[in-house]
């Protein structure tokens, strides 16, 4: 009876095929008898999905001691500057998703820590307000403006201009801002 345990144990180590498999950033060493990626992910129970990242590709074939990584894709709202978006991302970390779509967050206003996990079941929101430079013309003044401002409204209260109801002013306090941007205030009464 041992002598079949041993040589069914010792058939199923020589004949199965030892993998990492790294989901989402966690590794674990899997065996497996298939010959592809795809066999060896089936084998674990898991299932790809549209806009997963495998490495290699799930039709590779294995090899003893390969390395797979899947990362899955992951939805992020996003608020960039007051823009809003639905972005997919197979990062792992808020700083990560940022990285691969473009977005220095170097001096920006970011709602969530850059080292934050990106929720793999339901959509992260998160809001980024980057700096700008923006020129405030109001009173006879000329005043240069460099914040995080997402709205025309923020970089007047922030160059200190009061505004009215009776004021003219060039952009809608709610407008987003974008570095370069001249904003005008006409006083009408």
């Amino acid at each position: 009876m041992i002598t079949a345990l041993v040589a069914g144990t010792g058939a199923f180590v020589g004949l199965s095929t030892p993998v990492d498999l790294t989901v989402d950033g966690e590794t674990v060493t899997a065996r497996t008898f298939g010959d592809t990626v795809a066999d060896a992910l089936a084998a674990e129970g898991l299932e790809v999905e549209p806009g997963d990242l495998v490495q290699p590709g799930v039709q590779a074939d294995l090899s003893r001691g390969m390395d797979i990584v899947v990362n899955t894709a992951k939805d992020l709202e996003l608020s960039l500057d007051g823009h809003e978006s639905t972005e997919t991302t197979t990062a792992q970390t808020v700083g990560q998703a940022l990285a691969e779509l473009g977005v220095d967050p170097a001096g920006a206003e970011v709602s969530m820590n850059l080292d934050a996990p990106l929720d793999p079941e339901a959509a992260t929101g998160l809001s980024v307000v980057t700096p700008k430079t923006v020129t405030v013309r109001a009173d006879g003044e000329t005043i240069p403006v460099e914040a995080t401002a997402a709205s025309v409204g923020e970089v007047l209260a922030h160059a200190g201009v009061d505004v009215t109801d009776t004021d003219f002013i060039t952009a809608p306090l709610s407008a987003p801002v974008v570095t370069g941007q001249n904003i005008d205030v006409m006083r009408t009464a």
